[in-house]
């Protein structure tokens, strides 16, 4: 049986959501609060919806979508981001936060962009 790229992706993406889920289920840990420490967990929502938005951008280029494709990995990404945070209000010690986010938001345009630069540079060393 022959797995398409499609199916590839979907698996790929699906297996990385349930992995931030599980990370929004952890607890902090019972250590002193550090404002070093505050900054680096918001920061590192960045590069977590970033890989997230490079695996949708794959995902629906490959379904064909066209332009669309950066739509729904958006709007796709922003309602895995939205559940992340509804999911972390049931878990002690950890809170909603717009400002996360918004940092989800960062990373997903982020993993486009790094889709859209590596495209162009693969059609570059084509030519």
């Amino acid at each position: 049986m022959k797995i398409t790229k499609k199916t590839k992706w979907a698996c790929i993406s699906l297996l990385y959501i349930g992995f931030i889920f599980l990370l929004s289920l952890r607890h902090p840990g019972l250590g002193k609060y550090s404002l070093a420490m505050e900054i680096s967990n918001n920061l590192a929502h960045i590069p977590l919806y970033g890989i997230l938005g490079f695996f949708l951008i794959i995902l629906f280029k490959h379904l064909k979508t066209g332009i669309m494709a950066f739509t729904y990995t958006i709007i796709c990404g922003m309602m895995v981001a939205g559940i992340d945070e509804f999911l972390q209000s049931f878990v002690p010690g950890r809170t909603v936060a717009k400002m996360d986010l918004m940092l989800d938001l960062t990373g997903i345009c982020l993993g486009i962009l790094v889709f859209i630069i590596s495209k162009t540079k693969n059609i570059k060393q084509k030519k």
